[in-house]
């Protein structure tokens, strides 16, 4: 067997790699699936014969299954003449520069969720790539296989070479790169069947798209396991931090106000003093843009209201730092304190929300400002418990 266009034939070129054809049956003949080329991860083709007609068709897909169903599909058609006058008139897909177009303003989010999602699409499909040149069947099990792919190899290279810390580059690479396409995903979300709206607005969605959409991604959605500090390391930072106030005053605000009002690394770089306002005798942050693009409206815990007293202006922003070189060295520091979690600063958040929980989980929830309790409770609640609380509160 060789490669020519799915053809048997004797002598010419060499044949091909047995993963690039399959064998398959239907209606008691015999068919033949090939990739053309050296493209392991492209389309699978199928060649017929028919009342002395041939098809060579390509079956939009790279998952040998699913080409087979489209096959047969196909087979059936081509034996019924339903097929003819259609043959060879493939209509091109669209292309990702279409969708780009219109998703913004039938996505019903915030325009910043928008951007990131967008963003996100960007990196998987490569940033240097051209999204009028990208047309949409090249969105494939292949293309996210490739790009979780490279994020282990890069990740890898920037690690130390022990075993250890080799495999924790790779959990995190899947971790990241398995967050990414799933907000690349976000651009044909099914649930306000955007699918359809682009294909009203004359863009051919291709079935690769489908594809793209449920192929399965490696990698966990979040660490295998967090390593929660003891009690013993979370009094010594509430009484250490005392010390940042003369050496980096960034730093003990931003501890304060990660741990006071759970907010995460960028809402802390974008806030302002006048976003902290009084309501009933209990303070809180009212201001800023969250990571759901909504308003940040989060009471203020006591303990860190009166740590940051001293240093509230009337309308300014809290941090004097335009970059983010304060959490590097807030995260420093939490490590020099025996804090050893991946993202430290963020554990802040996680650590409050926990305390939160134990009094009232409905509470945690709305102070984390989740959409769900069931986020809460599988990702955010680390501290067990049954454990004393720290008095933070």
């Amino acid at each position: 067997m060789n490669r020519h266009h799915g053809l048997h034939q004797t002598g010419g070129p060499a044949p091909e790699p047995a993963e690039w054809v399959h064998h398959f049956s239907h209606a008691g003949r015999s068919y033949r699936l090939f990739k053309i080329g050296l493209n392991r991860d492209g389309a699978w083709y199928v060649h017929l014969q028919s009342a002395n007609r041939r098809w060579k068709k390509s079956l939009d897909t790279a998952v040998c299954d699913v080409a087979i169903t489209r096959a047969k599909r196909f087979i059936e058609r081509v034996r019924a003449g339903k097929w003819t006058d259609t043959v060879g008139q493939r209509i091109r897909a669209g292309t990702l520069a279409q969708v780009l177009e219109h998703y913004p303003r039938l996505a019903l989010i915030a325009e910043r969720s928008a951007q990131n999602n967008v963003l996100a699409m960007r990196q998987v499909i490569g940033p240097d790539t051209d999204p009028k040149r990208f047309t949409l069947d090249q969105l494939t099990v292949g293309l996210v296989q490739r790009f979780q792919a490279d994020a282990v190899r890069r990740y890898a290279a920037e690690t130390e070479k022990t075993e250890e810390a080799q495999r924790e580059a790779r959990e995190r690479a899947l971790r990241s790169s398995r967050s990414t396409v799933c907000q690349a995903r976000s651009l044909f979300n099914r649930r306000l069947d955007l699918p359809r709206q682009y294909a009203a607005l004359d863009i051919v969605i291709p079935p690769s798209v489908q594809e793209f959409m449920s192929c399965r991604l490696q990698g966990r959605a979040t660490k295998r396991e967090y390593l929660a500090p003891p009690d013993s390391v979370v009094h010594t930072a509430f009484v250490e931090v005392e010390k940042l106030r003369t050496t980096d005053l960034n730093g003990f605000l931003a501890f304060w106000f990660a741990v006071g009002a759970g907010l995460r690394r960028k809402e802390i770089q974008a806030l302002r003093w006048e976003h902290m306002v009084e309501r009933d005798g209990v303070t809180w942050i009212s201001g800023g843009i969250g990571k759901d693009g909504q308003r940040i409206e989060v009471p203020m815990q006591s303990r860190a209201v009166e740590a940051v007293a001293p240093h509230r202006r009337p309308a300014s922003r809290v941090l004097s730092e335009t970059g983010l070189e304060w959490s590097k060295r807030l995260n420093w520091w939490m490590r020099t304190q025996g804090w050893t979690t991946e993202k430290k600063l963020h554990e802040l958040r996680a650590y409050i929300g926990s305390m939160i929980y134990r009094v009232n989980p409905l509470a945690a929830m709305r102070f984390m400002r989740h959409k769900s309790i069931r986020i809460t409770e599988q990702f955010y609640v680390r501290y067990g418990t049954g454990q004393a609380p720290v008095d933070v509160l």
